[in-house]
């Protein structure tokens, strides 16, 4: 996968012919694969148009890297990140010339997709310039999927509910803060980034840590201030992992 940020439109890569989905794809949630997966029926180049530093909340599903990973394994041919302040103050008419300068040839979204500046270009303006295919809502037991349904479902502790919408398990990534070795576990502190959090409590997990799997019990605390803490114990010691990265896996309860 190729990916390029921008910050000028004016200076834009040149791509082969390719279909276009524009979004956060914040979780790449099963209703984004869904999308991805559409956009190969058409036989070209697949390009992804995403945002960086778009601040709504503090809290994401993914990491930046996450995301990465998780576009290029599906095989993700293109993807650009722009600034999001400078997305939405293109005008629409603009926009659509940036498009075809991307190559674009399809375009797929949703029903009520709005872009440009006050969101004020339609699919109506897409479909004179390009083949426009209206995607689908994706839906499990009759329900909506999104990233915020799923991010309802993580802080109201139904973490089935999100690794069903995910079509994975949820996972946090951080850092080993503190790690206590023992004779038969390994206790560990952990600094998460800027994932969103289950409720307080103690969750059935597993832990990735250099390409190994183990077996966890994750437990997530207030403290001072209703700043939170991650205290994992692993069944088993673990060496040398002070101040490096894990990925925390949550298993369906």
């Amino acid at each position: 996968m190729e990916v390029f940020y921008i910050n000028d439109i004016n200076k834009l890569p040149s791509l082969e012919d390719n279909t276009c989905i524009i979004g956060t794809f914040d979780g790449v949630h099963v209703g984004h694969q869904s999308l991805i997966n559409k956009s190969k029926d058409f036989g070209l180049k697949t390009l992804l148009i995403t945002f960086d530093n778009q601040m709504k909340t503090n809290y994401f599903l993914t990491t930046t890297n996450q995301k990465y990973n998780l576009l290029n394994d599906l095989g993700v041919d293109y993807l650009i990140i722009f600034p999001f302040d400078l997305i939405k103050s293109i005008l629409y008419s603009r926009f659509i010339i940036m498009l075809e300068k991307l190559s674009v040839s399809n375009m797929i979204c949703g029903a009520d997709f709005r872009f440009g500046f006050n969101r004020e270009g339609s699919i109506k303006n897409l479909e004179e310039r390009f083949n426009v295919s209206i995607a689908d809502y994706t839906l499990v037991n009759g329900v909506r999927i999104s990233s915020s349904t799923i991010k309802e479902y993580i802080t109201s502790g139904n973490i089935n509910g999100a690794n069903l919408f995910l079509g994975r398990n949820y996972s946090l990534i951080g850092k080993i803060k503190d790690a206590d070795i023992l004779d038969n576990s390994t206790k560990i502190e952990f600094d998460y980034y800027l994932h969103l959090l289950p409720p307080n409590g103690v969750y059935k997990t597993m832990i990735k840590y250099r390409n190994n799997i183990y077996e966890a019990v994750t437990q997530i605390i207030n403290i001072d201030k209703g700043d939170k803490r991650i205290y994992i114990t692993v069944s088993q010691p673990i060496y040398n992992i002070l101040d490096n990265d894990i990925e925390v896996i949550f298993l369906n309860n």
